[in-house]
Order: C-alpha cells, then structure tokens, then sequence
C-alpha cells in the first residue's frame, strides 16, 4: 500500500490523477516574527487585523508575548515564481506593499529581519484520491489557501481517519481497498469544503471601510464573539471546521 503525504507537489497525486495546473490566487504572503519591545503602545494580548483595499496585515501574539508573528497578504508581483511556503522574501516589498499605512503598520515594517514569501496557489479538488492500494492525504490531496488556517489540521485529520478505516477493516481480500474506499467517501467531500471555502474566507471576508484610502487597524479581542458584522463573520466562517468531529463522522460510513 501507498499513501501518498507528498506535499504540494506529490508525485503519487500525478500518478492518480495525472497532471494539473496550479490555480493562482493573484496573491503573496510575507510572513515573520518581529519582537514587541520594537513595537511600544501595541498590545501583547490582542490579535490585530489591519486592512486595505488590496493588501491586508494580520498579526497576534507568540512565545508568551515576546514577538509578534504576522502575514501580510499582498498582490502578486511576480511571474513564473517556484512554489514553496518556505522561500525567502525581501523586507522591502513589503514596505513597499505598505507604504502609507499606520504608524503601528509602519513600526511592525521598520521591524522585520527576515521575511519569508509565499505565493498563494492551490488545485482544482479532485474527483478520487485513491486507487486499490494507493490514495492521497493532506496537501497532496487538497492543497488549500491559507485563509481558513485549515492545512495542517485537515492532514490531522486525514491521517486520523484513515488510520480508524485500515484498523477497522478486517483483513482479507477487500484489504485494503474497501478502507480507502471509505477513508476517502468521509474525507473529501468535507476538505473539498474546506478547500473552496478558503479561496474566500478568514480575513478576505472583510473589508477596507470606503472611501478611505488609508487603512485602518482593527484590533480584534480574544475570544471574539460573533456580532453579526465582518469580524463576527470570520468566526462563523470557521465554527464549522473547528466543531467537525471525524471519529464521528466516520461512524455508520
């Protein structure tokens, strides 16, 4: 049996599915840490959204409130870019991606060291994962966006499920087939949600107020109670994804 948690660029997903091209999502992500004693007057308990009409800065405290980690998401400004979560980025882009928002913004800018860049792409889902003794999980299976924050979990609880689907199948001459038959009837019609739900969600829910031009900082408590407006709403956007339970869910599958 194969099981193929080759990340993004899986060479087993290939082999099931045969070849693909990425779907660009027209933006860039610029991830860091930066320290809190480079950042005077900004609170250590809070997680901040600051947002404007194309680029938005998300941050919140790390490491017992020592250091701020950020993503700024940002328009595209390359062509033909390697995807990797793990390549460098230039300070300066983000700068420039930036310029002319708040002072805290700018401050959380003067501060970075390094940064790392992503160019945000996912796939179309797929129609199958698995074949008789081969199938597919996390990321090689649904590479997502990151806007529901779900990457990681989602490979969690595929390796969960199937772990349950092959130790609950009995041995014989249907092993393993009928279990992956079954790890993949529970698991991708819900990734498949999750997926398509993060090329929308989590902060791209929310908006620049208009007409402003220079954005503006939304501290956002926590925990956040869902208030019915676009802060609420990325709560709401996730409660679902949070409350799945999949021991449960495979239960009479």
């Amino acid at each position: 049996m194969l099981i193929g948690a080759d990340g993004v660029h899986s060479v087993v997903r290939r082999a099931v599915a045969g070849p693909e091209t990425p779907v660009s999502s027209g933006s860039v992500a610029y991830r860091g840490v930066v320290p809190f004693d480079a950042l005077p007057g900004l609170a250590r308990d809070t997680m901040f959204v600051w947002l404007g009409p194309s680029s938005r800065l998300l941050g919140y405290p790390v490491a017992g409130g020592r250091l701020l980690t950020f993503v700024s998401i940002v328009p595209e400004d390359g062509d033909g870019e390697a995807e990797s979560w793990s390549a460098y980025g230039d300070a300066r882009a983000v700068a420039r991606a930036l310029t002319g928002w708040e002072p805290d913004v700018r401050r959380i800018v003067s501060a970075i060291d390094a940064v790392g860049r992503w160019v945000l792409r996912d796939r179309a889902p797929l129609e199958r994962w698995s074949t008789a003794r081969t199938t597919l999980l996390g990321d090689a299976a649904h590479p997502m966006l990151p806007h529901h924050g779900q990457g990681a979990n989602q490979a969690i609880e595929d390796a969960a499920a199937l772990a349950l689907c092959l130790g609950q199948e009995p041995r014989g001459p249907g092993w393993p087939e009928a279990a992956l038959r079954r790890y993949e009837q529970v698991r991708r019609p819900h990734t498949t949600r999750v997926q398509l739900g993060s090329r929308g969600g989590g902060s791209l829910r929310l908006h620049a107020p208009e007409p402003a031009r220079v954005p503006c900082s939304t501290p956002l408590p926590r925990p956040a109670a869902p208030r019915g407006d676009g802060l609420g709403s990325m709560v709401e956007d996730v409660g679902w994804i949070q409350s799945y339970d999949v021991e449960a869910a495979l239960t009479g599958a």
